[in-house]
């Protein structure tokens, strides 16, 4: 919120700041604190005159103890009888200036010194290091910080609905506006995706439609998708989760998932009615046929998501949701198919006379399935030759997509962009303001603005950052990122500053620049400072960064002041009291406070301004001997001028500091920062290591993480059906086409110009359970097929042919459900798009090598001969017992 006025100045405005505003909000439930900026708070400010104090013989110390005795506030108690007690006030405090200025510092026989007497008493404020531009005009700030287990959507419409009520409140020359806002970012990507549930539900209902032909048949599947996305968001409830982007997300992806048992399980009812079973005893017969395998591809998919706990620190926490969401609902999805998807079959389906349309699927199925067979008996009796094709298309996938870069998550469009900033060590805000007022009619002139906030200082004076927030997705044409891209050059030729435009992390790890790069050293802090500027001169040499810089820079200026021990032992004038001297002048003391408007302010004694604008002002500055004579501060010591560091850090116990940078425009995060290592390795002596701090940190965790997580994920999955069939033979030839699809998943990622990160982590699992699903209903009819005394070969082929159909039904129900995010827009777009496309480029190519290469490799590793798992079903009716 950005307070500004025409006629207040940043006092008056700050005192409504914190007398009426942030009360109001502090109250909005979920509000976990108001954090103030550029706030100007009142305060009683006494300006020491040097000149005047040597004159009258006044020290700082006379003056502070003279303040801090005179204005005392503390509580008098009460007077007590049997019958009544009476609070006893006292007048010890003081409340104006004239008050102040009245105090007595020193009273000798010839005269009387007060405070007026050596400074300049007024009410002013407390301090002036920050300051902050809202569109282009003086304001105070106020940011709202919501508690951690505080909805933010909800925190950010209860602070909307009380503004009106607080603007009324406000003098009608004040305005309050919302020039930022976060959680306009995170609605309109829960919109987002709100509607991709929307069209994933139409695209699957549309597919099962045209595959089933048969509105009987198409009730029973669609029936799954309510009941399990209803029980899974029960489930949600009851764990404490939100309805949030990631849960929503694996919302989405459920809606072509939990249909697959459903699709498979009345495909199988419907084939055995087909072939003259009754309703009831083809729901018995099928349902039992694929019992084994819809269980298996339901633990399968579920036993995918288990190592999705490893991810680290704040992605492990964010996809464990999406995790257990998938989870659930695919669990739902296999409860129904084998409980409420055979009885309803037996309810509804029918034989009889199909419909034209059915008529037509069936035909085209069925020559498709005929061709599929005729094709496999030839891929099969070369079936090496078959594999060895299999391989080296692999390899030729690998090297197309090998050089996809590994990232934290993708760059987003949030809406809003942050501008940093810094000036010389050493910078004044006087300085930085003027630099401030240029960054802030650069943001300010972007067509697409609708606010725009500059802070300066707070940690240091001479750094700043500014904010711009965009017009909704759907109003303007360029992106974020392109938006970016033209400010860089404008931001880059300021002169008095250095700085950059910079995306705002797409998992809210930071704000500041994307690339935190940590240069170590056991040598000094000085060696390590002229390693570092060489660093920082190459890399912007190089091109490769729109800026970069150290904190470690011995340019500082200052001015040291060694006391001469002996000469102010001799003057009875000890260390402890020149260094309190120069602490209440140079730097203020705050001796007490006074009340004023009902409120407690600080006094603050300080030296005046215009009397310590150089060194030489220094010698102005008087302490009093043993004999009461006013001695110059250059009597007792001397003073050299230097240069410093502001700050010296440690990294792991060794001397570091912290390159600071953005990449320019147009170059990838992880680009840039394998660019900035290979300077430094460059550059760096022996004694010296690199580091990573921030994000960057987090991006180099998580980057082997994500491939960790894949093969535990495949691993995972390899035990779980060695269990279900009691065999590594068989999980081994189901999972035979993982790699390829894997590899097809990254195309699609190479397509779209994406990247590894853990979104599209998430879709590889994903891609892992959905592809083992097929060689399961493959290598298990099979097996079947096998107990009843087929061979191999014609088992498989028999049962790749039967499968067919809920194979590609399921794929295309699947892909269907993730379509909507491959054509993502608007918010959180490219981490819905980088998803979708590797499941659904994944998916497509993966289901046709695995419809191939799967019965290939099974005819090479199963025995000629095969010892049953279970018995067969037997093929009669239940009713054949009646």
């Amino acid at each position: 919120l950005a307070l500004s006025s025409d006629s207040l100045n940043e006092l008056e405005l700050t005192d409504l700041a914190l007398r009426q505003i942030e009360p109001a909000l502090q109250i909005v439930t979920g509000v976990s604190s108001i954090d103030v900026l550029g706030e100007r708070d009142y305060a009683l400010r006494i300006w020491l005159d040097s000149f005047r104090m040597a004159t009258l013989g006044v020290t700082a110390d006379d003056v502070t103890a003279a303040v801090a005795g005179a204005n005392v506030i503390l509580p008098a108690g009460a007077l007590y009888s049997a019958t009544q007690s009476t609070d006893v006030a006292d007048d010890a405090s003081l409340n104006d200036v004239t008050g102040f200025g009245n105090i007595m510092v020193r009273h000798d026989d010839d005269y009387l010194v007060r405070v007026r007497d050596v400074a300049r008493v007024e009410i002013g404020a407390e301090a002036e290091d920050t300051s902050v531009l809202a569109d282009d005009k003086p304001a105070v700030a106020l940011g709202v910080v919501a508690r951690s287990d505080a909805n933010p959507l909800t925190v950010a419409s209860s602070i909307k609905a009380a503004l009106p009520a607080i603007l009324e409140s406000l003098p009608t020359s004040v305005k309050l506006d919302i020039v930022f806002d976060e959680t306009i970012y995170i609605e309109a990507s829960m919109s987002e995706v709100f509607d991709t549930v929307v069209e994933a539900v139409f695209l699957v209902i549309v597919v099962i439609m045209l595959f089933l032909g048969s509105l009987r048949a198409s009730i029973i599947t669609l029936v799954t998708i309510p009941l399990s996305l209803i029980a899974t968001v029960g489930v949600l409830y009851v764990l404490g989760f939100s309805l949030n982007t990631f849960t929503l997300l694996a919302l989405v992806l459920a809606v072509g998932l939990v249909v697959d048992d459903a699709i498979v399980d009345v495909e199988n009812v419907q084939r055995h009615i087909d072939q003259g079973h009754t309703a009831i005893d083809a729901a018995f017969i099928g349902s039992r046929e694929i019992g084994f395998a819809v269980i298996a591809t339901t633990l399968t998919l579920v036993a995918v998501y288990a190592p999705v706990g490893l991810l680290p620190g704040t992605m492990g926490r964010l996809f464990v949701q999406f995790a257990v969401t998938l989870s659930v609902a695919v669990l739902f999805s296999g409860l129904v198919s084998r409980t409420l998807s055979p009885m309803m079959c037996s309810r509804i389906l029918k034989a009889g006379d199909p419909s034209f349309l059915k008529k037509l699927i069936e035909g085209t199925f069925e020559k498709i399935a005929s061709r599929y067979a005729t094709l496999l008996r030839h891929v099969i009796k070369a079936r090496w030759i078959t594999i060895l094709v299999a391989v080296i298309l692999g390899a030729v996938a690998v090297l197309f997509v090998h050089n996809i870069e590994t990232t934290l998550a993708p760059a987003e469009d949030e809406g809003y962009l942050i501008t940093i900033f810094q000036g010389p060590q050493g910078s004044t805000l006087e300085y930085m303001e003027p630099q401030a007022e240029a960054i802030s009619a650069i943001l300010s002139s972007v067509p697409e603005a609708v606010h725009s906030i500059v802070l300066v200082g707070g940690g240091s004076t001479n750094s700043g950052l500014g904010f711009v927030l965009l017009k909704p997705w759907n109003e303007r044409t360029r992106s974020a990122q392109e938006i970016a891209l033209s400010l860089w050059p404008q931001v880059a030729a300021l002169p008095g500053v250095r700085g950059a435009v910079v995306n705002p992390d797409p998992l809210g790890l930071g704000g500041g620049y994307p690339i935190e790069l940590v240069v170590k050293s056991t040598g000094t802090y000085e060696n390590l400072a002229d390693i570092a500027d060489q660093i920082v001169a190459k890399a912007r040499e190089s091109g490769v960064v729109s800026a970069i810089s150290s904190p470690l820079s011995f340019a500082t200026p200052e001015i040291r002041v060694e006391i001469d021990r002996d000469i102010a032992r001799e003057l009875g004038i000890d260390a402890s009291t020149m260094a309190r001297t120069l602490s209440i002048m140079l730097g203020g003391d705050d001796v007490t406070k006074f009340s004023w408007q009902d409120q407690l302010y600080e006094v603050i004694v300080e030296l005046e301004m215009s009397d310590r604008s150089q060194e030489a002002d220094l010698d102005r500055i008087y302490l009093r001997d043993l004999q009461g004579t006013m001695v110059p501060l250059s009597a007792i010591a001397s003073v050299h001028d230097t240069l410093t560091a502001q700050s010296l850090t440690r990294f792991a116990q060794e001397r570091s500091t912290t390159l600071s940078a953005a990449p320019r425009g147009g170059r990838s995060v992880a680009a840039t920062l394998a660019a900035l290592e290979a300077i430094a390795k460059d550059i760096m002596p022996n004694g010296f290591s690199l580091d990573y701090s921030g994000p960057t940190r987090q991006q180099e965790q998580s980057s082997g993480s994500t491939g960790l997580v894949v093969a535990a994920g495949f691993f995972t999955i390899l035990l779980v059906l060695a269990a279900q069939f009691e065999s590594f033979r068989d999980p081994i030839i189901i999972l035979a086409v993982a790699p390829l699809t894997l590899v097809a998943g990254a195309f699609g990622l190479k397509l779209l110009d994406g990247s590894i990160n853990a979104y599209s982590g998430v879709g590889l699992i994903t891609l892992i359970g959905l592809i083992a699903k097929h060689g399961i209903l493959i290598a298990e009819f099979a097996n079947q097929r096998r107990d009843n005394g087929e061979d191999k070969i014609t088992a498989v082929i028999a049962a790749c042919e039967v499968r067919l159909r809920p194979i590609l039904m399921t794929v295309f129900a699947a892909a269907a459900g993730a379509m909507p995010l491959l054509y993502a827009s608007g918010a959180g777009a490219n981490s819905r798009e980088q998803i979708g496309a590797v499941i659904v480029v994944g998916l497509l190519l993966g289901t046709f090598v695995s419809l191939f290469v799967v019965p290939a490799i099974y005819t090479m590793l199963t025995p000629k001969t095969r010892r049953p798992l279970v018995t067969p079903p037997p093929e009669h009716s239940p009713s054949a017992h009646a």
